[in-house]
């Protein structure tokens, strides 16, 4: 344990670690997808289904409920210092988070705009609410990877 009384498991780090990873990894395959759509065709519905809302709640609830564990519970374990790989994985830190602020430009900036009138109430802010959680959770997992990169920079 350390002082801020998190502990120290390497292994249970690198499961919550690659849970996150395959959550974001699910979230960017099935964005890409929604984001041509709408490059492609401004203001009109994005064809999902109730089975893509729900699998992209269940991945955005798995990634979450990793990252919030490994915070409040977990330090990142004793990783041998590379500088190499901590500027790669610093890279795919600003990297993954870019596509997610690309996306939300692209929804807020060009296809809201588009459309002849807004859905209803509850599809608007379900839909928000949707890709606020889905940009949250590639924010924390941006910062996950940041902190893993930093983990193996220089010791003081």
């Amino acid at each position: 344990m350390n002082a801020q009384g998190q502990l120290s498991r390497p292994w249970l780090y690198a499961v919550l670690f690659s849970a996150q990873l395959a959550a974001a990894g699910f979230l960017f395959w099935h964005v890409f997808p929604v984001f041509r759509v709408i490059v492609e065709n401004p203001g009109r519905e994005v064809p999902e289904t109730v089975l893509d809302h729900a699998l992209v709640i269940v991945a955005v609830i798995i990634a979450q409920i990793c990252y919030w564990i490994r915070i409040k519970h977990l330090r990142i374990p004793d990783v041998p210092e590379n500088a190499f790989v901590e500027h790669v994985l610093l890279f795919l830190s600003r990297v993954s988070f870019i596509f997610g602020s690309a996306l939300f430009s692209l929804v807020v900036f060009h296809h809201v705009p588009s459309f002849p009138e807004l859905p209803g109430i509850a599809d608007t802010l379900f839909r928000s609410a949707l890709v606020a959680a889905v940009l949250f959770a590639l924010f924390c997992f941006a910062l996950e990877i940041e902190n893993l990169g930093r983990a193996m920079g220089r010791r003081p």
